[in-house]
């Protein structure tokens, strides 16, 4: 028995502070929505997904369509009653970013691999 916890590796500090850190961001990540104006006048919402590796801000490029402006707001910020929520309406004065559509963001990573 002594021999096998031994044998065992413990995991490094800076490997537990980054394993920490990480999952503080997914944390704060699964908290925050992101927003934008549909073309039919509605409001649409992206609910990260748990196991996603990228940033919010590298969600909302890639799942915004293309040159749509968008914001990246706390859950607490959308409504919980969605009875009515095809008459919800946004507006984004000043928005965190433009939405690059899933093409050009894919399209962006693999010249960042090739590159």
């Amino acid at each position: 028995m002594g021999s096998r916890c031994q044998s065992q590796m413990r995991t490094p500090m800076w490997q537990r502070y980054h394993n920490a850190q990480q999952s503080k961001e997914r944390e704060s990540i699964m908290n925050q929505r992101i927003i934008y104006s549909t073309d039919d006048g509605g409001v649409a919402v992206i609910v990260p997904a748990p196991e996603c590796e990228l940033t919010i801000e590298q969600i909302a490029a890639k799942d915004v369509p293309a040159g749509k402006p968008y914001q990246i707001v706390d859950v607490a910020d959308i409504p919980t009653d969605r009875t009515f929520r095809s008459a919800w309406e946004t507006e984004i004065p000043t928005p965190d970013g433009h939405g690059m559509g899933q093409d050009a963001w894919y399209a962006a990573q693999q010249s960042d691999v090739v590159s």
